[in-house]
């Protein structure tokens, strides 16, 4: 979205252009691109495998422009601690490939959800857009897994928002049992 890709028979970067936000490297359908600060694979690099003794774990990925400073100003929170839940920080919300949430779910995480910027506050033109376009994508692949496409969820989370966020949280935990004592919502 930075316009730091540059292809003359060979693409190039500009790397004085380049925001950092790895949008590039979750568009190229190559899997071509990758960023020099993550070295190892970002879906490997960013994994961590749910504990053995808690059924239910999710991940949390929050966007360094938005969600993720409100996420760190809510920290400690008695509260937060109940869920069962890994967050991971990242550049832009629009650095979230399809087989980044994939993995997650390939290796026993029991929910996704992608706390990025509002709507028209990405600092990266479109990466929230992008990310929401990737969740349908995740849904239809669950829908033909017979998952629960609800398992994977996408919010917009400005800087300052601690109350909507912890209450995002909150709701999609006991939605999907997340954590040792919650429940599933009446309906």
């Amino acid at each position: 979205p930075h316009r730091a890709i540059h292809i003359d028979g060979t693409a190039r970067v500009a790397i004085e252009a380049c925001d950092g936000c790895g949008i590039c490297v979750a568009e190229c359908p190559a899997k071509a691109i990758t960023m020099i600060e993550e070295g190892e694979n970002f879906e490997k690099k960013n994994f961590v495998e749910p504990p053995e003794h808690i059924p239910n774990w999710m991940v949390l990925f929050c966007c360094d422009g938005s969600s993720g400073p409100t996420w760190d100003s809510m920290k400690p929170n008695p509260v937060l601690n109940r869920w069962h839940m890994n967050v991971i920080r990242v550049a832009c919300s629009g650095r979230i490939s399809v087989s980044a949430i994939l993995e997650h779910f390939k290796k026993g995480t029991s929910a996704v959800l992608i706390a990025a910027c509002p709507k028209s506050c990405c600092d990266h033109i479109h990466g929230n857009q992008l990310a929401e376009n990737r969740v349908k994508r995740v849904k239809k692949i669950l829908i033909s897994l017979n998952i629960d496409p609800s398992k994977v969820e996408i919010i917009n989370i400005g800087r300052g928002m601690q109350e909507k966020l912890s209450d995002e949280i909150k709701e999609f935990c006991i939605k999907h049992a997340i954590g040792e004592k919650a429940v599933p919502v009446e309906k």
